[in-house]
């Protein structure tokens, strides 16, 4: 018997899969990487714990798609739940396929986030995934209809559980009786945070097709929006500037302009979704410049005419910054 089981690397999952080995099932983990979610690393170690092979999976561009324009709709932030669980265990089943696997199992429970795991909702992700019958939830699997394997006799649903809404002490306390050592606390999905929304909603309104870089730009500083066809990203701190660049220099963010300051200690600032800036360079330099003076102590500058290293369509030039007032009026997307 052999199972492939979605693996978050939090305890539920954890718990699930330890339950098949009980039944002497074979379990591989899957571990599905987006560019909203990676606990990659967690995942490893519990899977090192259990003693099973881990398959990381990296979702493409069309992941961002789904979050964009969710089928199913959102929850309460910007999270596409049902549509995302559903795009996992497809992604699942393509790997239960390809290694001749008997179901797939999960640690969902029933009840336990209202948006995405009440019974009718998980009846439907089942259904979309086309995965009816071969879909295996040990921690509530007797709160929902036999799966096949337990029609069939491959697993003893007598040994399966009935778990509900949020039982974090239960599942400790099973965790205990297992000898399974609790895993660390991890981030939750930007999804589902309330401060990333923001951000977010912006990106999806001004563009429908958002790729890769448009999203990695989400978590490289402040996001300031300029006009429908501009958005300027300023870095927070040294880790942001250098991923400013790094997306400016592989060319991910083609119609963008740099500025990085040359004689002062202040952030990077890059400029999104240009279009022809030939004829409108001099006004941009001078928003960019005002920007990266807006979020920089004056006593960095005090005494020295600020300069600043713009790069643009392969070439680069240095002029110098001065504040205005203007660029202020500009808000920053929480």
């Amino acid at each position: 018997m052999k199972s492939i089981i979605l693996l978050s690397g939090r305890l539920d999952s954890m718990l699930a899969a330890k339950i098949l080995q009980q039944q002497n099932a074979e379990v591989i983990g899957l571990h599905i990487v987006t560019p909203f979610h990676d606990n990659s690393i967690q995942a490893a170690a519990v899977a090192e714990e259990l003693g099973i092979e881990l398959v990381i999976h990296t979702a493409a561009d069309d992941y961002i798609q789904l979050v964009a324009k969710p089928k199913w709709g959102y929850g309460s932030v910007v999270n596409p739940c049902i549509d995302c669980r559903i795009e996992m265990l497809r992604i699942a089943k393509t790997l239960m396929e390809e290694r001749n696997a008997d179901f797939i199992a999960t640690g969902e429970i029933v009840g336990q986030k209202p948006h995405c795991q009440m019974k009718h909702q998980l009846e439907l992700i089942e259904r979309e995934a086309r995965l009816t019958g071969y879909l295996v939830r040990p921690l509530s699997a007797q709160l929902l209809s036999p799966s096949e394997p337990e029609l069939q006799g491959i697993l003893d649903r007598s040994k399966l559980f009935r778990y509900t809404g949020h039982c974090k002490r239960k599942l400790a306390a099973r965790a205990k009786k297992l000898g399974i050592k609790i895993p660390q606390n991890t981030a939750n999905c930007l999804l589902c945070e309330k401060s990333y929304a923001p951000k977010l909603r912006d990106l999806l309104k001004h563009e429908p097709q958002p790729d890769s870089c448009d999203i990695a730009l989400l978590n490289a500083g402040r996001q300031i929006r300029i006009s429908p066809n501009l958005k300027a990203v300023v870095a927070r701190n040294q880790q942001h500037c250098e991923q400013l660049a790094e997306l400016f220099e592989s060319g991910n963010a083609p119609a963008s302009m740099l500025f990085v300051p040359k004689n002062f200690n202040a952030p990077t600032c890059l400029l999104i979704g240009l279009g022809t800036i030939e004829n409108d360079t001099e006004r941009l330099m001078k928003l960019a410049g005002a920007l990266i003076l807006r979020f920089t102590n004056p006593a960095k500058y005090a005494g020295i005419s600020p300069e600043i290293i713009v790069r643009m369509n392969g070439g680069e030039r240095v002029f110098t910054a001065a504040p205005d007032e203007s660029a202020n009026e500009y808000k920053v997307i929480i």
